[in-house]
């Protein structure tokens, strides 16, 4: 038997291993969207409308060394960055320009 799996859950911080990087990686911040047994569909955090996301491995990634997992409360910051508008902001917009 392999030795021990690191568990994951959806909404932690990870990072890729050293080993597994591109050029760039080793400043980029990961979220796990979700765990499929031995691979995970992590999501890069980079503030991007459509963020990359990637499958890998368990063993190409580890966890935050802060020891943040699950969601964060930042959740609606980050949507908000995205550029992810209200349902009501195209009923504001309508009256901003009414005569």
């Amino acid at each position: 038997m392999p030795g021990k799996r690191e568990m994951f859950t959806v909404g932690q911080q990870v990072t890729i291993k050293p080993e597994w990087q591109d050029p760039g990686d080793e400043s980029i911040l990961w979220v796990v969207l979700e765990d499929n047994g031995p691979r995970l569909i992590i999501e890069a955090q980079l503030g991007l409308t459509i963020n990359p996301q990637q499958i890998v491995t368990r063993e190409m990634v580890e966890s935050v060394a802060d020891g943040s997992s699950g969601p964060s409360s930042e959740q609606p910051e980050n949507e908000e960055k995205r550029g992810v508008a209200s349902v009501d902001a195209p009923k504001e917009a309508a009256k901003d320009k009414i005569i």
